[in-house]
C-alpha cells in the first residue's frame, strides 16, 4: 500500500514539473520572436535613432544661427548732429551759448551726442543718379526736387513710378524699386546742428528748405500725413488732399 502511494506522489511531482515546464516555455516564447516582432522594432529604433542625429545636427546649425543673430548689436538711433550747448538758466532772449564741457550743460544733446556717430564720409554719390547713406544704407534720389510740389496721392504716384531715365537716373532701376519715404527715412536725414537741418556737405541736388511728403499716414486722422520741415528740422501733418509739398524717393529700405 506504502509503495502505491510512494508511486502516486512521484507521477503527481513529475506532472506538476511538465506542467511548469510548459507553461514555462510557452510564456518563453516571445524572448525569441520571430522576423517582424521585436527585431523589427529594433529596426524601426535604429531608424529612429538616425533620424534623431538628423534632426540634432539641425538643432545645432539652429542654436549657431540664433547665437549669430543674438550677437547683433541691438539697432540704434543715430545722433541728431547737435554740438552746440545753451546756458539753461537763461529764460530770456538772447540765450548764451556755453561750452558743452560746461557742468552747466551737463544732459544737454550738445554735451552727450548721444546715439550712432556717422561714418566718414556720410553720403556715397554713386554717379548714377543716386545717393547711399553709409549710415542708414538707403539709396537716395540725388535730384531732391524732380516732381516740384504736389498732392499726398501724387507724391506716391511720382515715386512708385520712377525709373532709370528719369529724374537723372542711370542705375537700371525699374519702376516699383522706389517708393516715398517713411517719416522714419526722412528725419534719419536731419541735421539738427544746421539750418536748413540736412548734414553739412551732403550731395544732394536740388534739396528745398521747405517741407517734404513721407508715406506715413497720421494715425488718428487718416485724412492727414506726416511731413518733414527741413528749414528747422520740424515734423508735421497736413490735409493729404488740401496741401501740395516737395517729394523725394528712396528705395533699399
Amino acid at each position: 500500500m506504502k509503495k502505491v502511494f510512494l508511486m502516486f506522489l512521484i507521477s503527481l511531482c513529475f506532472g506538476v514539473i511538465a506542467v511548469g515546464l510548459w507553461t514555462g516555455s510557452s510564456y518563453a516564447q516571445p524572448i525569441n520572436p520571430p522576423i517582424g516582432g521585436l527585431l523589427a522594432c529594433r529596426a524601426d529604433l535604429n531608424t529612429c535613432n538616425a533620424d534623431l542625429g538628423t534632426c540634432n545636427a539641425g538643432l545645432t546649425t539652429c542654436n549657431a544661427d540664433l547665437a549669430a543673430c543674438e550677437a547683433q548689436p541691438a539697432a540704434q538711433a543715430p545722433q541728431t548732429g547737435q554740438t552746440t550747448c545753451w546756458d539753461p538758466a537763461d529764460t530770456t532772449l538772447p540765450i548764451n551759448e556755453i561750452p558743452c564741457t560746461n557742468a552747466a550743460a551737463r544732459g544737454e544733446d550738445g554735451q552727450v551726442q548721444a546715439g550712432v556717430v556717422p561714418p566718414s564720409p556720410r553720403f556715397t554719390d554713386n554717379g548714377d543718379g543716386t545717393i547711399t547713406d553709409n549710415l542708414t544704407g538707403l539709396i537716395w534720389l540725388k535730384n531732391a526736387n524732380c516732381f516740384g510740389q504736389r498732392t499726398w496721392a501724387q507724391a506716391l504716384t511720382d515715386a512708385n513710378t520712377l525709373n532709370s531715365g528719369e529724374c537723372g537716373l542711370t542705375d537700371g532701376s525699374m519702376e516699383g524699386d522706389w517708393y516715398l519715404p517713411n517719416r522714419n527715412e526722412l528725419t534719419s536725414l536731419l541735421n539738427f546742428q544746421n539750418t536748413p537741418a540736412l548734414p553739412t556737405g551732403h550731395p544732394f541736388t536740388n534739396f528745398q528748405s521747405s517741407n517734404y511728403w513721407s508715406s506715413t499716414t497720421r494715425a488718428d486722422a487718416p485724412h492727414h500725413a506726416w511731413i518733414v520741415e527741413f528749414n528747422l528740422g520740424l515734423m508735421e501733418n497736413y490735409n493729404k488732399n488740401d496741401y501740395n509739398f516737395f517729394v523725394t524717393a528712396v528705395r533699399g529700405g
